[in-house]
Order: structure tokens, then C-alpha cells, then sequence
């Protein structure tokens, strides 16, 4: 329910409702004179619905509501003043609950689709021109009242029309331009001539340049019980570019027409400005317009509703629609079904249904009908070869100009270069449809291929095998035909021969990536490289030689005395086991002197030398000089062997580093001696022998 306004395309309708279900509450007691209304749903959006008729159904094929510019639904609420109001207050119930005024309360009253697939909608509220998305959003306002960043200035005069009475038809023409229609004849200069006036402003907006004009329309005078303020606009719909259908209908007391009216506006004279030999446009009578050179729009009935059968429950016609030369339909408005008889906001309903009238024309009454959409094609995408030429051509619909973005006109024009070529082809009724249309030029191209392969091997091209070395020609042919021509220079590269020359110590090793090769020695590698040709390398690994050191024999000196340790190989580096870091040492304690020594090759060799400092009081026993110590190192038993029995007794003491002894023996007649060492702990002990006073040492390892 609801209907305020409708179109047809494409086989389907569009049905457009308005504010949505209100009662008038200026009869409540809580009113104080306000102008109330009562929204009992304040959050409904107009929506709008695609229908189509079945058996006498309409059926819902899909429906959506209009939206703000940010995509929520707009309201059917009041405007704020300064955007149109007209006193209206709202209320969500009858306890006099205010609901804010809506910078996008929209009362919609007519829709159309234009060419390019936007809506447009005219407005009872601000008396304005919504212009929608496809998908019903707004885009822009045309509005006497602009204050939003979308809004478009409309004739200002408009904002004195009469409460609730905005603008309530609205239609596109084959040449894209918007007309809108008011409902009633506008206060200006005050609510006396509104209710008198018979002129009714007819806009014309040219969506393309954003010009407007104005038209006169004057609607049927006083009609028995029927007053001039009672007729009204219920919808208009354009026939093609200068003749329009508009529902002209009024009701009061028993008195009721509502008529069909066919104008034409080819010989209507715009009008301008407010002053007309001193009198607004809407004081002016027939006369008063003639003497002022306005010719308004001519018009002539069409049809009789009543006559056609329309029923009178069904008391207000509020859209006009055509759907081709020999039909047109009309939809009544039920208000939702709801009234409040009192005005004091109670909702009763009305039992009031919404019915959607189609009549068939006789033959003398069809109309040169133009529909305002029309369709180009430009064809598909082409590729064609470089020096040939691709035929576009405009399909479509019948066209009588053409614009193509080259520059041509023709309807059919030949092209060679690669681009998209637009197409703006207009009717002879100046209905304008485009089209894009991509052609692809491929070039017949000669190119060079720069390979490469490794000597005595083959590069492959396309399937063909081509030896290192060697250059071959390619011709194909694309898929629209075009010959390419490739030529393949295949470079041959060589196996590449190297040597690496390094060094290890003797008895070493030297890395080559994870390889070890011992010094003195040389091998061969064989590698695969970046391009897959081999590539051979020799690494010799020279022997560096190692230090030797030799710090002589154990050695046993007086105490008082030193002994100086020469660990040789000059001008190398030295470190001993006391800290020292020079070639020679002076010692003069008991004690294991090791030392390393890395010469100039970075390899190491190593020595070590007993040195033992025991008292000597100046005897000399003779069999101590001719002493042999066996095995040694030993693991447990250790032969002490005289070479002559000494002259005294002899004793025999194992003493550890720390001086500590640890084992002591007295040796008898006999030029040999056990020791059992196997209970020591493995490490460096010095055997001492004394016999009388004289005392000798020797170093003993236990492993």
C-alpha cells in the first residue's frame, strides 16, 4: 500500500511509496494547535518495488529502500527548518512523543529510471529532485533549500508551495531531460492565491548541463462542489519529448473527476522572475497570461477515469505509467490502508486496497509513443594484425547520429591502431546511449633470442635443438595470423680450467670446500657450472715442515746452579710450559720444562726436558754416573741396573713433582733393583738415588 508513484521497463513495473503510514493528530488534545502527525513506524525508508502482474496478482519480483549518501535508509520524517518544513510536527504515538526532524525525511511522489540506470524521485516534502544510484542511494538533491554537500539549487520559488502539496509527477524524455510537476499552484504571494491560483509550475532539468525553464499548466476550473484548491496532480509520464500524460483529479462533497490529460509543451513559453506587470505568475488568469506573452502548455483530455471504469473507492490516482503506443496504466494510493477519522491520531483502518489499472487504447486514440531508452553496441573486442583494419560498426537500436572518440560520425568507421574507441550514438529523439570497444593491433614482430651452451652441447627452442655455436630462424604465426620472426644466436661457452695452490704442515690437512687433501699431495676437481658446462680444478697442497726441538737429555744440576734450555729454530714463536716465550732459557729448580714452537708456517712441534737440583756435598759416587732406569715410561715395574755395585748402600725414593715422596727403597748386594710403581698415578716422578752423599736423579713416567 501506499503507492505514490510507478514506471514501467522491461516488462516489469516499479512502484514507488511515499512517506509511509502516518495519521493526522491536530484534532489531540496534547496538538496546542501544533500541525501533528502520528508515525507509528518513525524509522521506515520509502521503499520501492519491482512487480509484475500475474492472474490479476502483483507479484514481488524485489524491493529496496532509498538511501542517504552514506548508504542508510533515509526517513519519511519532517524536514528541519531551513530545509523545507512547513510546520509539520511528529509524533511516534498518541502520547505526543516528538521525533526529531530528518535532514532526509522524504516524501517521494514519483520515479523514473534514466538512460544510464539512475532513479530519479520527486518530493512533496521540500518540494525536490532526488537523483539515485542504481542502487537507490542518493547522489545529488535538487532542492530550493540546499544545505547538504549533495544538494543542487532548485527555483526558489518553489519553496512557497502549499503544505504537504510539493512536487507530486515526475517523467524522463527521450532526450534525457527531467520534468517535474507541482502538485498544487504554489502561496506566493500568499495562501489566498494558492487556493484560488489555477497555475500549476512545470520544471524542466536538463541533467547534462544543469540548465532548468519553467512551464505554465493550468489545471480545469471550478467544477460544481469542486474548488479550485481541491484539483490536484497525481502523476505525469512523457509520451516522447514534447507531449506528456498527466492525472488531473479532485474529489469534495459528491463532485469527483479524475482525468487524463495529454499536453503538449513544444509551443509553451519558459517563464522567469516573479514579476508580471505587477502580479506574481500565480495571480494571472488566462487573460492576465496572454497579456503577459506566456503561452501556457496545451493540453487536452485523454481520458475519463470514471468513464473507463475506475472505482471510486479507490479515490486517489497517484501513478501514471505507459507501456508502449496502445497502453498505459494508473495506480491508486490506499495510504496503507489506515486513517484517523478524527484527526486527533487514533489509527482506524480504511479497508482500502491498492489496485493497478490497465487499459488497452482504441486504435484513434494510440500514442506517438517514444520510448526514452535506447541501447548501443559498439560489438565485440577485436585483435587484428599490424597493417590491417578492424570494421567497428553501431548495432543496437535505431540511431540517427554517431560520435566516436576518433573523431568519426559515421555508424560504421575502420580502425588500425590499438585503443578503446567510444561510441555516443543519439536518436532521432535525442535519446544518447554509449558504448566502449577495445581493439588490439599485434605487431608482425622480427626479434633476436641470445643464447648460450656449452661447447659440443645444444640449446633447445621451441622443441628444436640448436648446436653451441650456431643461429637459426624462427617464423610463427599467432592466433588472429600475425608472423613473427625469431632469430636464436646460441653462444658457445667453454669448460673452464683452473688451479689452486695451498698448503698444509706436515702430516696435516688442508679443507678445500669439505674435501681434505694431505700435504705434499695434489686432486683434481670436476664441477658442473652455472650454465651446466664443467669446470676442472688442481689443487696442490704444498708440505710446510714442521719445527724440531730438541732440548736434550734429562739433566741433573747442583743446587746454586742453572741450566739454560734452547728450544731452536730461530725467528719463530715460542711458549713454555714456566710462561717464558723466548728461544733460550735459564732454569735452576726441579721441575718438566715443555715447550711449543710455530714457526713462520703457523706448524707446531714440541719438547719437554727433566731438570732435577739436588744438594751436592762433593763426593762423587762413580756407580751413579753408569745408572740405567728401565722400562721407561713403564705402566708398574721399573728396573734400577748398576753397572758396578756402588760402594755404600744405596736408597732408592720416587718422589712426585711437589717433591712429596711417595715410594723409598734401600737397594742390597745386587746390581739390580725392582721398583712396583703399578699403584701410582699416572704422571711424571723423579727417581732418586743416594748413596753416601752423593745423590743422582732420574725422570720417571708412569702411563
Amino acid at each position: 500500500g501506499g503507492i505514490s508513484g510507478m514506471m514501467y521497463r522491461d516488462g516489469s513495473f516499479r512502484f514507488i511509496g511515499d512517506r509511509g503510514p502516518n495519521a493526522d493528530a491536530v484534532n489531540s488534545p496534547l496538538a496546542n494547535g501544533a500541525n501533528a502527525l502520528v508515525f507509528p513506524f518513525p524509522d521506515y525508508a520509502p521503499k520501492v518495488w519491482q512487480v509484475t502482474p500475474n492472474n490479476g496478482v502483483l507479484e514481488v519480483e524485489d524491493f529496496d529502500f532509498v538511501k542517504r549518501p552514506d548508504g542508510t535508509g533515509v526517513s519519511g520524517l519532517p524536514l528541519p527548518v531551513g530545509f523545507g518544513n512547513t510546520g509539520e510536527v511528529a509524533w511516534s504515538d498518541t502520547l505526543a512523543t516528538v521525533v526529531p526532524n530528518d535532514p532526509w525525511g522524504l516524501d517521494s511522489e514519483g520515479l523514473i529510471q534514466d538512460n544510464e540506470g539512475n532513479f530519479w524521485v520527486c518530493d512533496e516534502y521540500g518540494v525536490s529532485i532526488w537523483k539515485l544510484d542504481a542502487n537507490f542511494k542518493v547522489l545529488n538533491r535538487y532542492t530550493p533549500f540546499p544545505n547538504e554537500l549533495e544538494d543542487l539549487p532548485l527555483d526558489t520559488m518553489l519553496g512557497k508551495r502549499r503544505a504537504n502539496r510539493g512536487l507530486e509527477g515526475i517523467a524522463y524524455t527521450p532526450n534525457g531531460k527531467i520534468y517535474s510537476i507541482i502538485q498544487s499552484p504554489i502561496d506566493n504571494p500568499n495562501t489566498a492565491t494558492g487556493n484560488t491560483s489555477r497555475i500549476h509550475r512545470l520544471i524542466e532539468l536538463d541533467p547534462a548541463t544543469g540548465e532548468m525553464r519553467t512551464f505554465v499548466y493550468v489545471h480545469d476550473p471550478v467544477l460544481g462542489e469542486i474548488r479550485s484548491r481541491d484539483w490536484k496532480i497525481g502523476d505525469m509520464v512523457a509520451v516522447n519529448n514534447d507531449e506528456f500524460l498527466v492525472l488531473e483529479h479532485a474529489e469534495r462533497n459528491g463532485w469527483n473527476a479524475k482525468n487524463i490529460y495529454k499536453f503538449n509543451i513544444s509551443n509553451a513559453t519558459p517563464v522567469a522572475g516573479n514579476d508580471f506587470g505587477g502580479n506574481t505568475l500565480e495571480q494571472l488568469n488566462e487573460a492576465g497570461l496572454a497579456a503577459n506573452g506566456i503561452v501556457p502548455v496545451q493540453k487536452e483530455l485523454f481520458a475519463d477515469l470514471l468513464e473507463l471504469g475506475w472505482e471510486r473507492q479507490h479515490d486517489k490516482p497517484e501513478g501514471l505509467t505507459i507501456l508502449n503506443d496502445s497502453t498505459f496504466a494508473v495506480i491508486n494510493d490506499n495510504d496503507f490502508g489506515i486513517a484517523s477519522p478524527n484527526a486527533d491520531g487514533k489509527i482506524v483502518l480504511t479497508g482500502k486496497t491498492t489496485r493497478l489499472y490497465v487499459y488497452t487504447l482504441p486504435a484513434d486514440k494510440h500514442l506517438d509513443y517514444v520510448s526514452p531508452y535506447c541501447e548501443v553496441e559498439a560489438g565485440q573486442n577485436q585483435t587484428i594484425c599490424a597493417n590491417e583494419t578492424a570494421t567497428l560498426t553501431a548495432g543496437g537500436d535505431q540511431f540517427a547520429t554517431f560520435a566516436w572518440s576518433n573523431g568519426e560520425t559515421t555508424e560504421a568507421i575502420e580502425v588500425n591502431t590499438s585503443g578503446d574507441y567510444i561510441l555516443q550514438a543519439t536518436t532521432a529523439f535525442g535519446c544518447k546511449s554509449s558504448d566502449t570497444v577495445a581493439v588490439n593491433v599485434l605487431p608482425t614482430s622480427a626479434s633476436t633470442l641470445n643464447a648460450s651452451a656449452c661447447e659440443g652441447a645444444f640449446f633447445t627452442y621451441n622443441g628444436t635443438q640448436i648446436a653451441a655455436g650456431e643461429t637459426q630462424e624462427f617464423t610463427f604465426s599467432n592466433a588472429v595470423g600475425c608472423d613473427s620472426v625469431v632469430t636464436v644466436i646460441v653462444e658457445a661457452l667453454q669448460p673452464s680450467v683452473s688451479t689452486v695452490n695451498a698448503s698444509a704442515c706436515e702430516g696435516g690437512f688442508y679443507d678445500y670446500f669439505g674435501f681434505p687433501i694431505p700435504a705434499g699431495q695434489t686432486r683434481l676437481f670436476v664441477y658442473t657450472n652455472s650454465v651446466g658446462c664443467d669446470s676442472s680444478v688442481t689443487v696442490n697442497v704444498a708440505a710446510n715442515p714442521l719445527p724440531v726441538v730438541d732440548l736434550g737429555q734429562d739433566s741433573t744440576i747442583c743446587e746454586g746452579q742453572t741450566l739454560t734450555l734452547d728450544a731452536g729454530n730461530a725467528d719463530a714463536t715460542y711458549n713454555w710450559s714456566n710462561g717464558a716465550n723466548t728461544q733460550t732459557i735459564e732454569v735452576g729448580a726441579s721441575d718438566l720444562y715443555e715447550v711449543t714452537v710455530t714457526n713462520a708456517f703457523g706448524c707446531t712441534g714440541s719438547g719437554d726436558v727433566a731438570v732435577s737440583v739436588v744438594v751436592c756435598p762433593g763426593t762423587d759416587e762413580p756407580a751413579l754416573r753408569t745408572v740405567s732406569v728401565f722400562p721407561n715410561p713403564t705402566s708398574g715395574a721399573l728396573t734400577v741396573q748398576f753397572a758396578e755395585l756402588p760402594s755404600k748402600t744405596t736408597h732408592l725414593t720416587i718422589v712426585n713433582t711437589v717433591g712429596q715422596t711417595v715410594l723409598a727403597k734401600q737397594q742390597v748386594a745386587d746390581l739390580n733393583t725392582s721398583l712396583d710403581l703399578s699403584n701410582l698415578p699416572k704422571g711424571f716422578y723423579f727417581l732418586r738415588l743416594q748413596s753416601g752423599t752423593s745423590v743422582s736423579s732420574v725422570r720417571v713416567v708412569v702411563q
